[in-house]
């Protein structure tokens, strides 16, 4: 039976991405196994390219998988609780140009913001154990 051009997209994108961490792992090895300084850098380079290959797997994700799998779900959540941890970090960095009466409004609104990703997170935990059972 052939396969979806959904899941062959999404089945490429996890390729790449077990290649890119398999390559990654094979140069920290050698960096710790006495290797030379020019593999840091080339590891850095690895290091960028498995978030990029990460990013790209999560996107062909939500979007070719169907929201009926728990795959989409998790990615989903986890996806909106990296998001809502940037904008918390940008918020707090943004408070000590702020008046200290608006910093107080942003300080609730970063607390609304945690109990959101709180939930996001239980959410996500009850997909992954719906998913096991």
């Amino acid at each position: 039976m052939p396969r979806e051009p959904g899941q062959s997209i999404i089945m490429a994108r996890l390729l790449i991405l077990q290649s890119k961490r398999l390559m990654m792992s094979s140069c920290q090895r050698r960096l710790d196994g006495g290797g030379y300084e020019s593999i840091r850098g080339r590891l850095e380079r690895l290091r960028a390219d498995v978030q990029s290959a990460q990013y790209l797997y999560r996107s062909a994700i939500l979007s070719w998988e169907s929201p009926e799998n728990h795959e989409y779900w998790l990615t989903a959540y986890s996806r909106l609780i990296d998001i809502g941890h940037q904008v918390i970090d940008e918020m707090k960095g943004a408070t000590v140009l702020l008046p200290s009466t608006e910093r107080h409004e942003v300080a609730a609104d970063v607390e609304r913001l945690e109990t959101m990703i709180k939930g996001w997170a239980n959410s996500m935990k009850r997909t992954m154990t719906a998913s096991v059972a």
